[in-house]
Formats: structure tokens, C-alpha cells, sequence
């Protein structure tokens, strides 16, 4: 299914187990979402361009898998994803695609991640700078792709980084100048890509890098 610029007033997942690539594409879709427990897994460009948005986004507890370009809008300021509140990946997603939520830059509350997401991809997260207080990416995580919280500018917690990364990409938290306190890269780390952390001029601690660290960028 391909709806494009289709206004929907009103709508149920009641009975659905995924929500296929491109289904909602370009929608006018009504104030706040809710993928019901059912489904485990939302496509590419599921939400991509929608608009209407301008309450909370609730994800399934039993999602695995959130595609590339799923909610995302663009840079421009014409299809900004006006969703607010907390964002809750829910522990059973482990994996989030690049451009996922990019541009989704309303939210005002705190952003957690799975405890069992393995890959952060690309841009997953740019542009999201309403997020506040900390971040932390679990242990499970072992690579954060390039762009990933670029321009991510309202956090004013800390960073807490993952036990097991090993992979920082290219400008993946460049411009999230609100973290404060320490930083420790975990000594999982073997390369930490260029602009990784520019304008990250928050912090107020120490900087602990890895002991088996190969490259800064």
C-alpha cells in the first residue's frame, strides 16, 4: 500500500504485524501516533513526509526493527516531524535504520534507546535537537554511524557511552554542545571518526580515551 498527500482523519493498526515500506508516504496523519503491540516491524519511508503530527509517538514494546527514513522529514522547514514528549525505543528493537527520525526536532523530553539495539545507523537522529537531559547508548550497541546525533543540541545531561562500542562515526555527536560532566570512551573503541565530537563544549569533566584506540579523526 502507497498512500501519497492522503488526509486520514482517523486510523487503527487493530490487527497488523507490520507496516510495510512506503505505506503512510506523504500522509496527513492526525496529532499523536500509537504502533500497537502487534507490530514488530515499521519500513522504509513508512512515515516519510507526513504531516499533522503534534503529539506523542508510542512505539510497539514488541518492535524489532525500525527501517530507514521511517518518521523522518527534512532540513528544509516544510516537512519538519512535529511529534513531542519522551521518545521510548522499546527493548526489543535492535536495529535502527539511517534517517530513521531524522528531523524529527520537536520532541522535548528524553530520548531511550533499547537496551538490546545493536546499530545506530546513519543520521538515525540528526536534526532531533529537542531532546533533553542524558544519553546514554547500551551496551549492546557496538557502532554508531556517521551523523548519527548530528545537531542534536538540547541535551544537558551526560554521555554515557557504550561498554561494547567500538565505532564512532563521522560527526556522529557534532554540535551536541549541552552534554555536560565527564566523557569516557570505552576502551572497546578502536577508531573515533572525524568531527565526531565538534562543538561538544559542554563538558565540565575529564576525558578518558580508549586504551586501544587506533585512530582520532
Amino acid at each position: 500500500m502507497y498512500f501519497s498527500t492522503r488526509n486520514v482523519n482517523s486510523f487503527t493498526f487493530n490487527g497488523w504485524k507490520e507496516i510495510g515500506d512506503r505505506e503512510f508516504y506523504g500522509s496527513s496523519l492526525p496529532y499523536s501516533v500509537t504502533i500497537p503491540e502487534g507490530v514488530t516491524s515499521i519500513g522504509d519511508y513508512a512515515f516519510y513526509y507526513c504531516t499533522g503530527f503534534n503529539g506523542t509517538l508510542t512505539l510497539s514494546e514488541n518492535l524489532e526493527t525500525i527501517g530507514q527514513y521511517a518518521f523522518a522529514g527534512d532540513n528544509w522547514g516544510s516537512y519538519f516531524m512535529h511529534f513531542i514528549g519522551n521518545l521510548v525505543i522499546p527493548n526489543s528493537v535492535t536495529t535502527i535504520g539511517d534517517y530513521a527520525f531524522y528531523s524529527c526536532n520537536d520532541f522535548n523530553g528524553t530520548l531511550t534507546l533499547s537496551e538490546n539495539l545493536k546499530t545506530i545507523g546513519q543520521y538515525a537522529f540528526s536534526n532531533c535537537y529537542g531532546f533533553t537531559g542524558n544519553l546514554a547508548i547500551p551496551s549492546s550497541v557496538t557502532s554508531i554511524g556517521d551523523y548519527a546525533f548530528y545537531y542534536c543540541t538540547g541535551f544537558n545531561g551526560t554521555l554515557t557511552l557504550s561498554e561494547n562500542l567500538e565505532t564512532i562515526g563521522q560527526y556522529a555527536f557534532s554540535n551536541c554542545y549541552g552534554f555536560t560532566g565527564n566523557l569516557v570512551i570505552p576502551n572497546s573503541v578502536t577508531t573515533i571518526g572525524d568531527y565526531a565530537f565538534q562543538s561538544c563544549s559542554n563538558f565540565n569533566g575529564t576525558l578518558t580515551l580508549s586504551e586501544n584506540l587506533v585512530t582520532i579523526g
